[in-house]
């Protein structure tokens, strides 16, 4: 009888023991992988400062304006496209009248006149 004890209070001990063993290399894997992940992290965290970053350069006003000036051809708007009284409207439905419809065109000049100058 105290044969089977002491064989199975180390059996039990032994498998205790390998339990423990494998946890512990688990637990270090599982504190390894979180370690990455955190540097991931810490990598992503970074990346999006320096995103931000470059979005707050490319889009400050003279920024925006060089580029809007080099790649679009606008000129100001003149006097006589401004709509001062309702009655130089266009009635209702004059231009398909369903929302979604056609875009208007400008009241008293059909296209925007397009600047000439030397701009690559």
């Amino acid at each position: 009888m105290r044969r089977r004890l002491i064989l199975g209070a180390t059996g039990l001990a032994a498998a205790v023991t390998v339990g423990l063993y494998q946890l512990s290399y688990e637990v270090q894997r599982l504190a390894a992988e979180l370690d990455a992940v955190n540097r991931d992290l810490l990598a992503d965290q970074d990346s999006i400062h320096v995103l931000r970053a470059e979005w707050s350069y490319l889009t400050r006003p003279e920024s925006l304006e060089r580029l809007a000036a080099r790649h679009l051809d606008l000129v100001p708007m003149a006097p006589d496209q401004v709509v001062t009284s309702l009655r130089t409207l266009p009635a209702k439905g004059a231009f398909g009248g369903q929302p979604g419809g056609d875009v208007p065109r400008p009241i008293a000049r059909p296209a925007l006149v397009r600047q000439s100058g030397g701009r690559t």
